[in-house]
């Protein structure tokens, strides 16, 4: 056996985008340095699961319910495409693992999901709640670990995140209005297997190793933190700088064995946390072009959060067969509270 491999991606954004000046009017904001963060962001338009009549609400019973309805709904929606990319029905499903840090359900997304796709009553589910950004690279681990000691099953790992369900509108903060100006809203999806035998869809990337990286000094420098019943961004400005030695310890883990160096590296699956995360590791590990997908999806979808990262892998698989090469080794990293970085060796 090879190993556990992505099988399949599928991925789910609501009917409405928005460009960067509609969210900013949306908001109700009118200090010009609110705007410039805004059309500074590398952003061009987001998917937001908010309706063009709507208006800036306070209500946190609103927020919750916000998240009940549209959470499930994208999540399944790109678990369907995933399992249609595989060949898979609900029967073949053996286990979902779930993840989503901006709302909180009980029973929790996985079982939603098991639910909406009418999966068989012994699917196993497991639910990473509160990870962050980063959180779908360990979930994927999770997928790979049931995969790989039960050879032919088939794991449906997926990520939903309703950012527009932690918005805060205050012209006074400005980690709030960073926040805002950067979250958008969607969900992934991947069926991950092990076994050649297992079906006749062809692996797009195999796991060889997976890192992480963490400094619990800096807790507060990202997350959630629940006010007047609902949930409000901490976003430190100190973030982008502070996640480069934690992204270069990683990498050093990831290919530390193979004697490899970033340099040696073609192709780089890297979570769009921001323009400015953006700048700061393509100048601090020399990649030049290396990440323009994760430009592209930054500029077409913004911040999704846990869900964003397997975007930018399908846009990286879509647009870049003839670089790809079977064998060919690729970096996949994303950042998060905690603060930290999860990282993993992929083989295409």
């Amino acid at each position: 056996m090879q190993g556990a491999a992505v099988i399949s991606i599928g991925t789910s954004v609501p009917p409405y985008s928005y460009t960067q000046d509609e969210v900013f009017a949306k908001a109700g904001y009118q200090r010009q340095i609110i705007q410039k963060i805004f059309r500074n962001s590398a952003i061009e338009r987001r998917y937001l699961a908010v309706e063009p009549g709507d208006t800036a609400v306070t209500d946190p019973k609103w927020f919750a319910h916000h998240y009940e309805t549209w959470a499930p709904r994208l999540a399944a929606e790109a678990g369907r495409k995933a399992m249609l990319g595989a060949g898979c029905v609900a029967s073949d499903i053996d286990y979902v693992v779930a993840t989503s840090c901006t709302g909180y359900l009980c029973p929790g997304i996985s079982q939603r999901v098991a639910r909406d796709l009418g999966l068989g009553p012994r699917a196993k589910n497991a639910n990473l709640a509160g990870m962050g950004c980063n959180a779908m690279v360990p979930a994927l681990e999770r997928a790979t670990e049931f995969a790989e000691r039960h050879p032919g099953a088939n794991v449906l790992c997926v990520a939903t995140e309703i950012c527009s369900a932690t918005y805060w509108i205050d012209d006074r903060d400005l980690e709030s209005a960073v926040g805002n100006a950067i979250f958008a809203d969607g969900a992934s999806a991947a069926i991950v297997r092990a076994g050649e035998a297992a079906s006749p869809s062809a692996p797009l990337v195999r796991f060889k190793k997976f890192a992480s990286r963490s400094n619990r000094e800096m807790l507060g420098y990202m997350g959630f933190q629940n006010e007047a019943g609902r949930l409000r961004v901490q976003l430190s400005r100190n973030v982008p700088q502070a996640v480069l030695p934690l992204a270069e310890e990683v990498l050093g883990d990831l290919l530390g064995e193979r004697k490899l160096s970033p340099a040696d590296i073609s192709h780089w699956i890297v979570h769009p946390g921001g323009r400015l995360i953006l700048e700061l590791l393509g100048e601090r590990l020399r990649l030049g072009d290396r990440l323009e997908a994760s430009w592209q999806i930054l500029a077409g979808y913004g911040n999704m959060s846990s869900a964003t990262i397997l975007f930018v892998l399908e846009n990286y698989l879509s647009k870049n067969q003839a670089k790809i090469k079977p064998g060919d080794v690729a970096i996949m990293l994303a950042m998060g509270p905690g603060l930290s970085v999860e990282g993993a060796l992929l083989e295409f």
